[in-house]
Parts: structure tokens; C-alpha cells; sequence
């Protein structure tokens, strides 16, 4: 907790607000590629929910003499009550540490360094969120040979007979997989992505990195850690991915979803810009002049929500 005294008459600083919204997109946050942001037009709002028996359904073109067409049965959505929670951190800055810092460290010692820094882990934290959701996905398999084995692995296989049972259960395909980074190193290795790798761009085999495309899915490798140990107890310090080690997720990723009622995706960000613009940012004179430092802080108000669980499908155990 910060032990700031705010200003009871705080407002959105503009020029905060700015940078704020400017780092508050980009870059290589894994819940904006696969979460399209729903802006809401209200803190309270309905957000749908689809289910595969909605997706595709049979009907009859022709025309029978004297009679009329059939209507279309959309894709429709139930929908639920939802609510954006408000998400904020605070961060400052001694006048000390502005003064005297290196020219090459002003990124760090500026007022956009430190509301980056705050919105950085804020959208850390909404990583974190859309990871449980993807996580609790309800469909699953195992695969029969794990993909660490020393032979008989059969990865492209297993991804084959995923995505027809993805498109199975909802009713479109399949366009992304998150393969956290220990599962990517065994896929990276396996016979058929390395010939991928090879023909799509030689220099993959230095880099290591995989194909923009593999088997029609675009790849995401997430990268954020975390310090599960308690840095007060000891300094004890247990860094680890936040993404877990052992499985690989399908997902049907829509960024039109948030535009039309028509298409669907699996998991999507309710957003509702409190003051008009996705993220706040707010600067302060801490209240003791003693102090002299600068408070910062920045805020944002959302909800991750899973609006198609047949949407999405996870490998489990996939390497020992």
C-alpha cells in the first residue's frame, strides 16, 4: 500500500491521462491479442455469452410455391450482468531522484517513465486475470505420448485432431494457440515445425523463434513472470512464468466481436472509460513538503470475461 495522502478533490491530470492511454495499448500484452476490448457504456453493463448449439443451424433455402422465404436463425447470445472494477496503482518520485539521475535514465525518472511503469503492471494484472479464464476452460485432452517423449511423439497430430474437435464443438475454427514457453521449446524441435521454420524463414533456426503461422494457428508465446516467493520474509525470491509449464491452449480469437453480435470470441475485456478515455492518469505534491516527492497514479475500469467456453481448448501434460 502507498502512504500517500491523496488530495480530496483528486481529478484526472491531462497530460497523465495521455500517457497513460498511450501505454495503455501495444506491445506484447497476450490478453490484447487474444481479448478484444468491448468499450461499455456504463460501469454496470450486459455482456453475452454464447453456446455452441447457437453457432450453426440447419435451415431451408427453397421456396415453396405460394410461399415465403425461411428467416435466418442468427447466432444469438444470452447475456449476463457484469461490472468493471477499478484497477489502480500508485508509484513515486523524489525530487532527489529526478535531480540527480543520469540523462540515460530519465525514461525511468520522467512523469511518462513512471505512469508507463503503473499502466505496465496494470496490464500485467489483466494478464493474469485472462489467464484464469483460459485456464478454466472447460474442454480438454491429454495427449497419448507426451510431446517430451523420446519417440513416437506425434505433435502435428495431436494438433490436427484438436482442431477438428474445436470445430466441432463450436462451430468455427480455431485461430490461435498459447504455448507457454517451455511446451514452444519442445515444439520448436519437433521434425515437421523445424521444416516449417526452415522454409518459411531460414534465420528462425538462429533466432529459435517459431513460424508467424503454425498448422493455421498463430502462436503466442507469453514471456511475463512472476516472484512467487515473499520478498519481506528473508528476501526469498521464486521466479517462474505466469503461464503454466505443462499445457498449450486453442482458442477462437474474433477482434470484430466487439463491434457486432454476429461473430463470437472466447474471452473479451468489458472497458468502460470512466472519465472518457480508456486509462486515468492523476499527479500529485505529496502532502508533507518534507518529502518533496511526486505521487503518480493511473487507473482503469474492467472486466475480463470468457463469453464462449467452446471456444476455447487446452492440451494438459503435455511434456513430463
Amino acid at each position: 500500500m502507498s502512504d500517500s495522502v491523496r488530495p480530496k478533490d483528486l481529478r484526472p491530470d491531462p497530460w497523465m491521462t495521455g500517457f497513460a492511454v498511450q501505454y495503455g495499448s501495444g506491445g506484447g500484452f497476450v490478453a490484447d491479442q487474444i481479448a478484444p476490448v468491448f468499450n461499455v457504456a456504463a460501469r454496470e453493463f450486459q455482456y453475452p455469452i454464447f453456446k455452441s448449439e447457437g453457432v450453426a443451424s440447419e435451415f431451408e433455402s427453397r421456396v415453396p410455391a405460394s410461399g415465403r422465404p425461411n428467416e435466418i436463425r442468427r447466432m444469438k447470445p444470452t447475456y449476463l450482468p457484469g461490472l468493471a472494477h477499478r484497477y489502480a496503482l500508485d508509484d513515486s518520485l523524489s525530487d532527489e531522484t529526478r535531480l540527480g539521475s543520469l540523462p540515460q535514465f530519465t525514461n525511468l525518472t520522467s512523469d511518462a517513465g513512471r505512469i508507463k511503469r503503473i499502466v505496465t503492471n496494470l496490464r500485467l494484472d489483466a494478464d493474469k486475470r485472462v489467464r484464469d479464464l483460459v485456464v478454466a476452460a472447460t474442454h480438454s485432452a491429454t495427449p497419448a505420448v507426451k510431446w517430451d517423449a523420446a519417440s513416437g511423439v506425434v505433435i502435428e497430430k495431436n494438433f490436427d485432431d484438436a482442431r477438428i474437435l474445436f470445430e466441432l464443438q463450436c462451430g468455427v475454427p480455431a485461430t490461435h494457440v498459447i504455448l507457454p514457453k517451455r511446451v514452444k521449446n519442445w515444439v520448436k524441435r519437433d521434425a515437421s515445425v523445424r521444416e516449417l521454420r526452415k522454409y518459411t524463414d531460414p534465420t528462425l533456426l538462429i533466432d529459435g523463434d517459431l513460424p508467424p503461422v503454425l498448422w493455421g494457428l498463430k502462436p503466442i508465446v507469453p514471456g511475463a513472470m512472476l516472484n512467487t516467493g515473499n520478498p519481506d520474509v528473508a528476501m526469498t525470491i521464486g521466479l517462474d512464468f505466469i503461464w503454466g509449464a505443462k499445457e498449450a491452449y486453442l482458442l477462437h480469437v474474433n477482434m470484430d466481436a466487439a463491434n457486432s453480435q454476429d461473430v463470437l470470441t472466447a474471452i473479451g475485456q468489458m472497458r468502460w472509460g470512466a472519465y472518457g478515455t480508456p486509462f486515468a492518469g492523476y499527479s500529485w505534491r505529496d502532502a508533507h513538503q518534507s518529502a518533496k516527492k511526486t505521487w503518480y497514479s493511473a487507473d482503469v475500469y474492467q472486466s475480463e470475461k470468457t463469453l464462449c467456453d467452446d471456444a476455447m481448448y487446452k492440451f494438459t501434460a503435455v511434456i513430463s
